[in-house]
């Protein structure tokens, strides 16, 4: 679906459409997006988005990766960027989007599922030719798995049938259609999807070869280049159920690396923290977003992260539309949380119009952080107390408890910076636990 375009705000009204916190894409990117990897990192030289895009970018066995970060910290807008410069570059990469194509309750037989049909959209487009071995594998896998319990014998099962013996482009087309009905059982969770997935499952290494064979297309095609498949928004898949993520990549986390072509999986941050995440590190290669320093470890501001942040802004409104103090209070009380703000932005600039006022003044400000104050307050209990004050009183990298340490991470109460694993409290909750000595 086509991105709505954002516009640059010259008055109060106008705000909220430029201050969207859906991630940035097509023209919207080429308008908006600034470089905020420094400020993360506090390195020049040090970037997770790099890392993956050198890695995709030379033979390597080491291409499976989990990227994680906070929810609102930009991890698709730089998915988005990234897919960009691997296409600039001559690669063809697909983003799975899977809040939109994945069930309440979903399998990795799912993303075995949408790794497939990634593969095959990717090889329509270039017009690859499918041989007819490879074609009778797939098709033989199709009609005895899937087809028959998820889908009628439709005609355009049948032209698959007739089109792989002509060993022409357009049988991607027609395998392509089957996935319509697959995706609609699984995201619908009809009651013969857990059939067919577990068929899939029993018969994996038949799956595994045939995706091998289109991506060995795909290769050879773009001259030796590999498709590269991005699984975005997997990690807000756990918000309601922690374990929905988990299950999926502990015990088939062999399954999920075993592709032969790069794949980036975004994963909770929060389950980083587990101690049962250590049986996943021989399998996958961590990346982290951190969010946007705007102090360090030791409480000393970081003026950089203060500067990128006011640059954001800039570049979506006319500045004078929000007070200068407003703003930097603003950006202080959000701790570098992009999501955060520009919630504050658009409530705030919604108060400024009833008031009829032409910019954005502290009234309206408080107003709209007193209301993310009061959300985040409700996502902790006074047992969670003592834990946060100690983070707050300097203990940032010795968390005594991780149980506590995976829920408000979580829940966005606790925010992680530097890539070296320190964190420290929400400004707004901090502010929170103030009030209540």
């Amino acid at each position: 679906m086509k991105q709505h375009e954002l516009k640059k705000a010259y008055n109060v009204n106008e705000i909220p459409n430029a201050f969207s916190a859906k991630p940035l894409d097509g023209v919207n990117l080429n308008k908006f997006y600034v470089d905020t990897i420094e400020e993360r990192t506090a390195d020049p030289y040090r970037s997770p988005i790099e890392d993956i895009f050198d890695a995709c970018t030379t033979p390597s066995d080491d291409h499976i990766f989990l990227l994680m970060g906070h929810t609102g910290c930009g991890k698709s807008t730089e998915l988005n960027k990234l897919a960009v410069r691997f296409r600039e570059d001559g690669y063809m990469v697909k983003i799975v989007k899977c809040l939109d194509d994945l069930g309440n309750n979903p399998l990795y037989t799912d993303l075995l599922i949408l790794v497939g049909e990634a593969l095959f959209q990717i090889a329509n487009e270039i017009h690859c030719t499918l041989d007819s071995e490879l074609g009778r594998q797939i098709l033989e896998f199709w009609n005895t798995e899937i087809a028959k319990n998820t889908v009628e014998k439709d005609e355009y099962v049948i032209d698959v049938g007739a089109g792989i013996e002509g060993s022409t482009p357009s049988v991607f087309e027609k395998i392509f259609k089957a996935f319509v009905s697959i995706k609609t059982g699984i995201k619908l969770q009809q009651a013969d999807s857990r059939e067919y997935k577990t068929k899939i499952e029993r018969r994996s290494e038949h799956w595994y070869n045939a995706i091998a064979g289109i991506s060995d297309l795909i290769t050879e095609e773009l001259d030796g280049r590999q498709p590269i498949i991005v699984f975005e928004d997997l990690d807000k898949l756990d918000r309601g159920n922690p374990d929905i993520v988990w299950d999926m990549f502990s015990v088939h986390a062999v399954n999920l690396c075993n592709f032969t072509f790069p794949v980036v999986y975004t994963f909770p941050i929060s389950l980083s923290y587990s101690p049962k995440y250590g049986t996943l590190s021989g399998f996958f290669i961590e990346k982290i977003l951190p969010m946007i320093e705007l102090k360090h470890a030791d409480g000393s501001p970081c003026p950089a992260g203060f500067s990128v942040i006011k640059q954001i802004v800039e570049d979506r409104s006319d500045i004078s539309l929000i007070e200068d103090q407003t703003l930097r209070l603003m950006i202080e009380k959000t701790g570098g949380s992009l999501r955060d703000l520009f919630t504050i932005i658009r409530e705030s600039s919604i108060r400024a119009r009833r008031r009829r006022s032409g910019r954005i003044e502290m009234e309206d400000a408080n107003a709209a952080l007193n209301a993310l104050k009061a959300a985040l307050a409700k996502r902790i209990e006074i047992k969670d107390y003592n834990f946060l004050r100690n983070i707050i009183n300097g203990n940032k990298r010795n968390i005594e408890d991780r149980a506590i340490l995976l829920e408000m991470l979580t829940g966005n109460i606790v925010l992680e910076y530097n890539g070296n694993r320190w964190q420290d409290v929400h400004p707004l909750v901090v502010d929170f636990l103030n009030e209540q000595s």
